[in-house]
Order: C-alpha cells, then sequence, then structure tokens
C-alpha cells in the first residue's frame, strides 16, 4: 500500500513539473505573438524614459527612434551648447507628449515662425525639452534642476493635459504624475510579511496579463491588489468639487512658481493651457466616436476644471504673469483636429505654434502695434 501512494505522489510531482514547464514555455512563445501588456499604467512608456531624481523621470538620452535619435539629455532636437551666442536668444518650451511628438513637433514649429517673423538682428533657439507624461510639477522641477544651467531668455509651459486627465484614469491625487502610484508600490521597498509574493509571480506573466486584460473584474481586483486604487481615490474625494478645486489650483499654482523662478535667472515666462477634445465645440464624426468613450460625468469635470483654470488665469494675469487659455483655439475649426483626447493631426500643430510664437515674440518685443492689430 505505502509502494502504491509513493508512485502517486510522484506521478503528481511530475504531472506537476511538466505543467510547469508547459505553462512556462507557453508564456515564452506569448512574448512573441502577444502585445506587451501592462494593465496599471495608463502612459506605458518605460522603454522611453529613466528615472532621474528631483525630476522623477526623463527622456532615455540617445534612444533610437528609428527616424531619429533622442539627444545626449533625452529631450529631442538640438542641445543648448555650453556657451551662448552674443546674438542668441534662446527659448526653452516644457510640455509633455503634445510638446514631444509631431513631425515636425510644436517647438520646432515655433522656432520657424519667429525666425520669420522676428528682425534679422534677433536669433531664436528654440529648445524642445517636452517628455512623455510629464505635468506642471515635474516641468517646474525640470526649470530648477537643468533649465537654469542653460542661461535661458525665456520659458514656455505648453501644458495642462496631464495634470487635468490622470487623476481621472490615473493616480488620483491632484498634482502627482499620473503612473506615482506604481512607482510608490514597487515590491522592493516593502518587507517579507507584507511583500506580495504570489501577485507578484503572476504580474511577472504575460499570458497572465493578457488573460486577465480580458476581463474586467478580475483586472479591477488585481490593480486594486497592487495599487489600492479605491481607497486613493476615497481619501482624495474623487469627482467632488474639492477635488476639482484642488487640481486646478495645484496646476496653476505650478505655473505661477515656474514664473516666479524663471523671473529669478532673467528669463521671461509665458504659460499656456493647452486645447483638449473637451472643449471643442463642433466635433465631426471621429472626434464624436472618441468622445463617446468617456462618460458624461467624466466630461463634465474637463468642462468644470478648466472654468476654475481660467479664474484663476486671471488673477495671474493681475499680478503681472503672462497666462493664455488655448483651450478654445479649435472652436471655428468644423473638420477633425483631435486624434485623442489632446493629441492633434500634424497639420493643425501649426495653429498652436503660431499662436505660441505670436505672444514670444510680443514678449520680445519685436512685433510692431500696427502689426499685432492685424
Amino acid at each position: 500500500m505505502g509502494e502504491k501512494i509513493k508512485k502517486t505522489i510522484n506521478s503528481l510531482i511530475w504531472i506537476m513539473l511538466i505543467t510547469l514547464i508547459i505553462i512556462f514555455a507557453a508564456d515564452r512563445v506569448s512574448t512573441y505573438y502577444l502585445p506587451d501588456i501592462n494593465i496599471v499604467d495608463i502612459y506605458n512608456i518605460n522603454q522611453f524614459v529613466i528615472p532621474k531624481p528631483f525630476l522623477y523621470y526623463a527622456g532615455r538620452p540617445n534612444l533610437d527612434m528609428g527616424k531619429e535619435a533622442l539627444n545626449p539629455l533625452g529631450y529631442r532636437g538640438k542641445i543648448p551648447p555650453p556657451e551662448k551666442g552674443p546674438d542668441e536668444y534662446r527659448i526653452f518650451i516644457l510640455g509633455g507628449s503634445t510638446v514631444f511628438c509631431g513631425n515636425p513637433p510644436i517647438p520646432d514649429l515655433v522656432e520657424r515662425f519667429l525666425l520669420r517673423d522676428l528682425p534679422a538682428t534677433k536669433k531664436a533657439s528654440v529648445y524642445n525639452f517636452g517628455v512623455l507624461g510629464q505635468n506642471s510639477g515635474m516641468e517646474l522641477a525640470r526649470v530648477v534642476f537643468e533649465i537654469s544651467d542653460f542661461k535661458p531668455d525665456m520659458i514656455i509651459m505648453y501644458s495642462g493635459a496631464n495634470d487635468v486627465y490622470s487623476p481621472v484614469f490615473a493616480d488620483p491625487r491632484p498634482g502627482y504624475p499620473g503612473n506615482f502610484m506604481i512607482r510608490e508600490n514597487n515590491p522592493l521597498q516593502k518587507d517579507a510579511e507584507s511583500y506580495p509574493s504570489i501577485t507578484m509571480f503572476l504580474w511577472g506573466s504575460n499570458l497572465f496579463r493578457y488573460l486577465i486584460s480580458k476581463n474586467n473584474t478580475i483586472l479591477d481586483y488585481y490593480k486594486e491588489k497592487l495599487l489600492s486604487f479605491s481607497r486613493l481615490r476615497l481619501e482624495n474625494h474623487y469627482l467632488s468639487d474639492k477635488w476639482i478645486d484642488a487640481i486646478a489650483e495645484t496646476y496653476c499654482a505650478n505655473i505661477e512658481k515656474t514664473a516666479i523662478i524663471s523671473d529669478v535667472y532673467g528669463a521671461k515666462f509665458l504659460g499656456f493651457f493647452q486645447p483638449m477634445l473637451f472643449y471643442k465645440d463642433y466635433l465631426d464624426f471621429e472626434e464624436q466616436a472618441c468622445i463617446e468613450q468617456y462618460s458624461r460625468q467624466e466630461i463634465d469635470y474637463h468642462i468644470h476644471v478648466r472654468e476654475k483654470i481660467r479664474r484663476l488665469f486671471e488673477q495671474m494675469n493681475d499680478k503681472g504673469i503672462s497666462v493664455y487659455d488655448l483651450s478654445d483655439i479649435y472652436d471655428s475649426t468644423p473638420e477633425s483636429v483631435f486624434v485623442d483626447f489632446c493629441h492633434t493631426k500634424q497639420k493643425y500643430k501649426n495653429v498652436v505654434a503660431a499662436e505660441i510664437s505670436r505672444q514670444a515674440a510680443r514678449q520680445m518685443k519685436a512685433i510692431k502695434p500696427d502689426d499685432e492689430k492685424s
């Protein structure tokens, strides 16, 4: 009898080993045929960025992106030379993916407009310091820890989407980077007792991620297990008036601090609240299909937070801080402009770039009053 039990146990062990080997092999093979699934990070930009002290993260230096590579600082385009030319006017544009992306991106277009419109005696060099997923707090830190070393003449923030949109769908804490809750739940920071061994073992399987991504119930449970998503929303009064006010106030406070710091370093400052799909009056069928992905409550939230931002912008203008609301710049455009909640088709980047360059030229006192009226 004992020999029979021993054989049964041995058979079960072999079955378990073979099953594990098959599952492991299937998981490895799945990485070649299934997409890399990241079910908790809405940005999913790890291949483009690296962690960086004080800035949270930065672009990956010299990253090959096919047609071009990021520069040694991790940004697109040229880098500021150590020595500043006597006639060079250095302009740094900060923002998220709407500044980083494009062919050409908005900073390059702004430079073209300025070189066309400015007197020959003024040479504007525009530097792209856009980073994927960057919000206004990260931009503020980037001015302090990076841009201030490059002798800036003007600093421009073109932002708002990540500050306003991310708290709804990612980390709900006002002013936090969208995926901060993922970083702070790094299992390496946990003690042995609280380390989620089984959860992290399953998380290491791309096949498992793919399967649970098809089931919202399991997906929501797993997010909650990893990130305590509901607790964060509850603690921060998610979608309440108090929460909406905090998001707008944090965004505008970061802009005001950036303006003050820019002045300390002798640089002029311009801040622009960017357009988003939720603010466009006339939506064509493509944009209508896009906005239908959002609930009425989510759309109304974006409208309400803009109202608060506009009031705070008025207060900043009264203080002499140059901030502009571009959220309705596409109102008179009946064609399809947006491809998602904030990114536009390439040809419509010219509209924003033209307005940014016009305001920059005004700050440089390069436009005559008669030209401004026209």
